[in-house]
């Protein structure tokens, strides 16, 4: 999935998601990087390389994934204090280590923003501002200006 997203192919990004998102065995949205010793998003990484129609993908079918969570734990929620049981939360993914999301879901972080301002994808920062809250550090602007992004920096 991370060399699809990298590289702008879609319909590969969607077929491996219909394919593969059901099985909480593969880890579709989050790679570790051994030189780094962190995982990365694919999402993350299809920003950085200014694929705007990928990280809009990624992140509605996570949203209806988590969508499809919390409705099926409202369900049994409902049930069970019909039935007078006691609700108890589905466990959800536990790590030791630092991924920094749910697997099995798509997401992104801060260096969504910074990899695309840095490779001057300014579509793909506007919309990042405007659709996500997660932001971006000091190096959006510092690597827009070294890399002479001057409509990013603006």
């Amino acid at each position: 999935m991370l060399l699809a997203a990298q590289r702008g192919f879609i319909d590969v990004v969607q077929w491996l998601y219909e394919e593969y998102h059901a099985d909480s065995a593969i880890n579709l949205f989050w790679v570790y990087n051994d030189d780094e010793h962190k995982y990365v998003s694919v999402v993350d990484a299809a920003a950085s390389n200014g694929h705007l129609e990928i990280v809009k993908y990624l992140l509605q079918v996570g949203k209806e994934a988590a969508e499809n969570v919390e409705q099926q734990q409202q369900k049994r929620r409902r049930t069970l204090e019909f039935s007078g049981g006691t609700f108890r939360e589905t466990p959800r993914y536990t790590h030791s280590g630092d991924l920094p999301h749910e697997p099995t879901m798509p997401s992104c972080t801060k260096e969504a923003m910074d990899g695309a301002a840095a490779a001057g994808h300014l579509d793909v920062v506007k919309w990042l501002h405007v659709s996500r809250t997660e932001g971006c550090t000091t190096d959006a602007m510092d690597l827009a200006a070294l890399n002479g992004h001057l409509e990013v920096v603006q």
